[in-house]
Parts: C-alpha cells; structure tokens; sequence
C-alpha cells in the first residue's frame, strides 16, 4: 500500500470517528470500512 492511500484512509478514518455518535460506533465502522474499501479497490485498479 502505497503512503498516500495510508494517508487518506487514517484521515477518512479519523473523520469517520469524530463524527461518530459514540453511542451508535458499530453503524459508522462498518459504512467507513466499506468506503475505505471502495476505495482502495478503486485505487488498486486504476494503478494496475
């Protein structure tokens, strides 16, 4: 993986969690990790 992407996932990671009501956490993991993921597939297919 490359440092950019590293890079944008801590951040959307971070932003995911700040605006996250810590009540309701387990909602926002798994949409945020399934953005993040989108992503990174994204991101794989278009280098390769």
């Amino acid at each position: 993986m490359s440092w950019g992407l590293f890079y944008l996932r801590e951040k959307l990671w971070d932003h995911g969690w700040s605006k996250a009501p810590k009540a309701a956490p387990t909602l926002q993991f798994v949409r945020k990790a399934r953005y993040v993921l989108l992503i990174e597939i994204f991101w794989l297919a278009t280098i390769s």
